[in-house]
């Protein structure tokens, strides 16, 4: 009883605490409000999640309670909020695709910058109507592809987004299921484990063709990357040498535009990059030198650049070096992560593969960054569900079932979701053990 109430202690002074600090810091933000004629310009915010009418707890309770498609799209019409890409099927067969969540329409703006809201004139005057919201239903190839990627035509008669994600990992999706005739669980596990980088296969040779070898340990890199399919594979050097090289180049291209600010410009950019190379190359010219630079002059500096930084990295030999040793997934634990001296305690690693546009997706940190190259953003669940029997369906879950340290369970699923592994999900009436919580008798 005493170390219970040590840890209700402990944890209401680390509540009041937060509280303190979320003090201090709206007092700091309301001190840098800026001044308009005097008086103190009050920041206000619209959001369609803060709407007092919003039904989207019943619309997630509707929606486990369907029996079918028809049914599914009925009881997504009350989710408001945030807009999600959800996409469905039912045991008869019909697959589906909506992104349900009230869009407002705007008079003006895109809502990506503050604007004023005291004019009106960039009211919300209501929500894209349901019917209009992107969706398909029972696609003629029978095929259904989302990966964050635009999911309208250019003429489509409101705005859904301002930007858009690249669409590498939707090409690339489209590009293995097309040929597939029956598919499998090992045909879709194949799939979600794809680490081929779309980006890579169109940005590398546009490198490649402004770089000439001074040296044969740069000709030796160069082949390796001339020959490379695009794989980010973590066993494999060339993801390391083109993840460095395109975040030189942009860092090179960009930073006498952006100065202090280039730092937050994060990520690799592609698409700011290829238009670059190929439509605006005014852009190669550093601003801060007298001579006229030329692209082919900053892809070189860029190779140069790439070449110092692994060196400092003690990198001389090609075949000595992998995308895994510095592309690794951390798995901290939810408390101790928060606390100096014990942060590691209970995490997990693992190396693992891909890039931000592969299907199996591996984002990761700048070179920059205190974990060069870490693995930040990817699947956490995987599942391939079975329709004609749902008790095949497989699973694939990042870390493990328990929260416990001791437990063999808290990280014994990391390496097969890193590896390509995946479990069934056991049947509640063949459970070993059960747990039954009943409330105490009055």
């Amino acid at each position: 009883m005493r170390a219970v109430r040590v840890i209700f202690k402990f944890a209401a002074g680390l509540l009041l605490f937060a509280a303190l600090i979320i003090g201090l810091l709206w007092i700091q933000a309301y001190r840098a409000l800026p001044q308009l004629d005097g008086e103190t310009t009050i920041s206000g915010l619209t959001a369609a999640l803060l709407q007092p009418n919003d039904r989207s707890a019943e619309g997630v309770y509707c929606m486990n309670h369907t029996q079918n498609a028809t049914e599914f799209v009925d009881a997504i019409k009350l989710f408001h909020a945030p807009q999600q890409n959800m996409m469905f099927a039912d045991t008869n067969g019909t697959i589906g695709y909506y992104a349900p969540g009230r869009v407002p329409i705007r008079k003006a703006g895109d809502g990506t910058v503050p604007v004023p809201g005291w004019s009106g004139e960039y009211d919300w005057t209501g929500w894209i109507p349901f019917e209009d919201l992107p969706h398909e239903i029972a696609p003629a190839g029978g095929i259904l592809v989302n990966a964050n990627n635009k999911m309208v035509h250019d003429d489509y008669p409101y705005l859904i987004a301002a930007h858009w994600f690249d669409a590498y990992r939707a090409a690339r999706i489209n590009a293995l299921m097309r040929p597939i005739v029956t598919f499998d669980p090992a045909a879709t596990s194949a799939i979600q484990q794809d680490v081929v980088s779309g980006m890579a296969q169109e940005m590398l040779p546009l490198l490649l063709a402004r770089v000439t070898p001074q040296t044969d340990h740069h000709r030796q890199l160069l082949d390796m990357l001339l020959a490379w399919d695009g794989s980010m594979e973590r066993s494999r050097p060339e993801p390391l040498i083109f993840a460095v090289w395109m975040e030189k180049l942009k860092m090179r291209l960009l930073d006498d535009y952006l100065g202090d600010l280039v730092a937050e410009f994060g990520g690799t950019r592609p698409e700011v990059l290829r238009n670059i190379l190929t439509r605006d190359m005014a852009w190669c010219d550093d601003l801060r030198t007298p001579n006229t630079e030329t692209c082919e002059q900053q892809v070189a500096g860029a190779w140069s650049d790439t070449m110092v930084w692994l060196d400092d990295h003690k990198i001389v030999d090609p075949a000595a070096i992998k995308w895994g040793d510095f592309h690794i997934a951390s798995f901290g634990h939810l408390l101790f992560q928060n606390f100096p001296v014990i942060s590691k305690l209970g995490g997990r690693y693992i190396s693992s593969s891909g890039d931000n546009f592969t299907i199996n997706r591996g984002s990761f940190a700048p070179s920059t960054a205190r974990v060069p190259f870490r693995h930040m953003h990817g699947a956490s669940l995987r599942a391939i569900y079975d329709f004609a029997d749902p008790s095949r369906s497989q699973f694939a879950l990042a870390g493990g079932q328990s929260g416990h340290l001791a437990s063999p369970n808290y990280g014994d699923l990391l390496e097969p979701w890193r590896d390509g592994g995946y479990f069934h999900a056991p049947n509640p009436a063949q459970a070993a053990h059960k747990l039954i919580l009943r409330p105490p008798k009055s």
